[in-house]
């Protein structure tokens, strides 16, 4: 039985790595996409966040393949960390609602439904979809322009991107021990250091130098009710909800650091 062991083919917790490394280099990819400004590229925001999607969609179709209970021949592996890996797939799944959200911000309300409706376009269509395109294009650029304008926003991007390396390599690395020999690894170290890792740094100054830069002080009533302007159109909210989106998403990878101290079992 042993020796048959060691001649099976590749098990489903390995299986499960694969498509979770897979799923965390698509989150990567999103969210180095939005710093950079990349919405609508081949490894923009928009992309990477429709990667996030079916590799989750993998990795959920993995998770009870690899429960340690199915194993038949035990083997010289430790059991695979079933509830981390399930527990990793909740937060990722709230990330993906994040990612959805940060979208939504960026780019505004996207019918993507009439693509599939419409058949017969007329030359007055398309030059309209265009123009409309271009216009999003355009607002894009100006949020993100403001984005970078504002100081804090080099410290909430850097934490943004240190804390999701660090916990998905965590993560990965914590899953990926299959011995009852301790666990020394730069990935568990490299977050030892890091500090309130659930909290994006920055947020609080962004938030004031935003108010400062794009706020107006003698608004009156008047102009505030002759305001046409739907909230899509505010860049100020559009901006907020989409550092807000960020806050989310760090507290929810944030959340699977804990989770993986405690399955380091073999310490």
């Amino acid at each position: 039985m042993f020796v048959a062991h060691l001649l099976s083919p590749q098990e489903p917790r390995d299986d499960a790595l694969t498509s979770l490394d897979k799923l965390s280099q698509s989150i990567k990819d999103a969210y180095h996409g939005f710093i950079t400004g990349d919405i609508d590229g081949e490894k923009g925001l928009k992309a990477s966040r429709d990667n996030v999607k079916k590799y989750l969609g993998d990795c959920e179709t993995n998770y009870p393949k690899c429960d340690p209970s199915l194993q038949i021949v035990p083997g010289t592996r430790t059991p695979f960390k079933h509830e981390l890996y399930g527990y990793a797939l909740q937060q990722f799944r709230l990330v993906l609602s994040d990612l959805d959200m940060l979208t939504l911000a960026m780019t505004g309300h996207e019918q993507v439904h009439l693509e599939v409706v419409k058949v017969n376009v007329s030359a007055a269509e398309k030059i309209d979809e265009h123009r409309e395109e271009a216009k999003k294009e355009e607002q894009e650029k100006a949020l993100h322009a403001i984005l970078d304008e504002q100081e804090a926003w080099k410290q909430i991007s850097t934490d943004l991107m240190t804390t999701i390396e660090n916990v998905l390599d965590l993560l990965k690395t914590v899953l990926a021990h299959d011995t009852e020999e301790p666990l020394e690894a730069d990935a568990v170290e490299r977050l030892k250091s890091m500090d309130r890792v659930m909290e994006l740094q920055g947020v609080p100054e962004f938030y004031s130098e935003v108010g400062a830069s794009l706020g107006k002080s003698d608004i009156k009533d008047a102009d505030i009710f002759e305001d046409k302007r739907i909230i899509t159109q505010l860049k100020r909210t559009r901006l907020n909800v989409a550092v807000n989106s960020l806050s989310l998403a760090v507290k929810h990878i944030g959340m699977i650091s804990a989770q993986c101290f405690n399955n380091m079992i073999y310490t």
